[in-house]
């Protein structure tokens, strides 16, 4: 059975991102998240778990953003700096939001 990119990754590590993908999926990153978690295309509210997907000029293949009370960590917000990549905290989101992650409301 073939494992998905994402839970490889988990299993192993110290395995260098290059290596195995290029980048994590919705449908990967949900089933790290749990059943608890949805994904939709494009913006829907904006809620404390919400997780989104954007493209813009400066991250043409896309990047992730996670919602912390009324901003969004970037965990690479000097990106393409790698010496040394950045975490940091951004007021809006830079680029055209493709998909959003969220918990599934009860």
């Amino acid at each position: 059975m073939d494992l998905p990119a994402s839970l490889i990754f988990l299993r192993n590590p110290m395995m260098k991102f290059s290596e195995l993908f290029n980048g994590f999926s919705c449908d990967e990153l949900i089933s790290i998240l749990g059943p608890d978690y949805h994904w939709v295309r494009g913006e829907s509210w904006s809620t404390p778990s919400q997780i989104i997907f954007f493209s813009s000029i400066h991250s043409p293949a896309g990047h992730y953003l996670a919602k912390a009370d009324d901003e969004w960590m970037d965990p690479w917000i000097n990106f393409p700096s790698i010496t040394p990549a950045k975490s940091g905290f951004r007021t809006e989101v830079p680029g055209l939001i493709e998909y959003s992650i969220y918990k599934k409301i009860n």
